[in-house]
């Protein structure tokens, strides 16, 4: 089936320069906030708006597809780094290795942990999924799911790599202030998942939780005032780099529940490829594809990435191999970089719909992210330290790690004995 193509043609460069303008002239839902403190410490973050604005400010379409990075400052640090861990990695790199298992410097990242990162790639899930709540047709419905699934995917399309979650954060209630930081010297010995907690604008409840370490995995909740739909799940993250190319992609359940009939929609969605690693243009784009299957309404669908753009068709969901493309009820096209068209209508439109702005909660768990003491220097802007105490924050984890691990195991021998014993 054909499908009209993304990332590079010329809708896409209208909307790019749509948005430049909007940012010059303070023209339409692009304008930005004048006067924020966005980026200084201890501030809060910014608004969906702004954040939008970041990504198109640091990045343009490519003719290829995918957006490419055109702040060279970062990335010639960037590329210095890469160069450093190729010669220390060496045939591990042209084999695939795991991203998620290599320490970086702090001053490749910017001062957010990974949670928050993902937390904004809900940022449209108040305008889009109330919608399809309120949708009184399940097809109807699924197309909402859909356009919030696309829209989300270019809000976490940033170069700066986020701070990893890390396990080991404290857990107990204790004394709070908006600055505090948390350390190895809090006298806590119940220790959780670093987490984050946030509000849209309407309200909605945001939760995140770092479960595992090795491998990476988050638990996500996205909870609306009225419970007119659910969003959860979790993701277990890898990044394999492989010659000039870093794949990344996350597995695990991405459900979207609608308690009103009992609606489930799973998405398993797509992996995402980083080009231009060590040299040529840094471009990120999404292949493979992004699923949505509804099962209790036997409907199914599938957008096929596909560069510069993507295509997709809608079917009921099969019942045999045979049947996979019977019964196909619209057609999808469009791109993540700018709209999602149903069999004509326009769903998602970049330069109309705009990201909703997520505020992180006044008075979160101890375990929160904004109290980690790496994450706190990195926004004072004092990078020695940031990286020192990072170092000192994975090395704890990694202790931990070991002590869980021989804990399980002699419990296990312990009931291996039992067992024998009980014979």
């Amino acid at each position: 089936m054909e499908g009209q193509q993304g990332g590079g043609d010329g809708a896409v460069e209208d909307v790019a320069r749509d948005i430049e303008r909007f940012q010059l002239s303070g023209e339409g839902g692009y304008q930005p906030q004048r006067g924020s403190a966005s980026d200084a410490p201890h501030a809060a973050p910014p608004t969906g708006v702004e954040l939008q604005r970041r990504i198109f400010t640091h990045n343009k379409p490519h003719s290829s597809g995918g957006l490419q990075w055109v702040d060279e400052v970062e990335l010639k640090k960037q590329r210095s780094v890469a160069v450093d861990v190729l010669k220390q990695l060496g045939q591990n790199i042209l084999e695939g290795k795991d991203l998620t298992k290599i320490a970086l410097p702090v001053y490749l990242f910017e001062p957010r942990s990974f949670l928050e990162r993902l937390a904004d790639g809900f940022s449209f899930a108040p305008h889009f999924l109330r919608k399809a709540a309120e949708a009184k047709d399940a097809l109807e419905r699924l197309k909402y799911v859909i356009a919030f699934s696309v829209a989300g995917l270019h809000l976490t399309a940033t170069q700066k790599k986020p701070f990893n979650p890390i396990l080991g954060m404290p857990g107990l209630p204790i004394p709070m202030d908006c600055y505090r930081v948390i350390n190895d010297n809090d006298n806590n010995n119940n220790n959780t998942g670093e987490t984050h907690q946030a509000f849209f604008e309407d309200g909605t409840a945001v939760y995140c939780e770092q479960s595992s370490h090795h491998p990476p995995a988050s638990n996500f909740q996205v909870l609306p005032p009225d419970d007119a739909y659910r969003l959860y799940g979790f993701g277990i993250f890898s990044a394999h780099w492989k010659g000039n190319v870093i794949h990344g992609l996350q597995k695990g359940p991405n459900l979207v529940e609608f308690p009103a009939d009992g609606t489930i929609i799973s998405i398993e969605l797509p992996h995402a490829i980083f080009k231009g690693l060590i040299w040529g243009d840094r471009i990120q784009d999404y292949g493979g594809s992004i699923t949505f299957t509804d099962k209790k309404n036997d409907l199914a669908c599938e957008l096929t990435f596909e560069a510069p753009g993507w295509v997709a068709s809608w079917f009921s969901t099969p019942k045999h191999p045979s049947d996979w493309l019977s019964d196909v009820l619209a057609k999808v096209e469009g791109s993540w970089l700018s709209h999602v068209d149903v069999d004509g209508k326009r769903y998602w439109d970049l330069k109309e719909v705009a990201p909703w702005s997520i505020r992180p909660a006044d008075n979160p768990l101890p375990s929160d992210c904004r109290y980690r003491e790496d994450l706190q220097a990195l926004l004072r802007g004092d990078e020695e330290e940031a990286q020192r105490l990072k170092v000192k924050l994975e090395e704890k984890q990694r202790r931990e790690a070991r002590l869980r691990d021989e804990g399980e195991a002699a419990a296990r021998a312990k009931r291996s004995r039992g067992d024998k014993g009980a014979k």
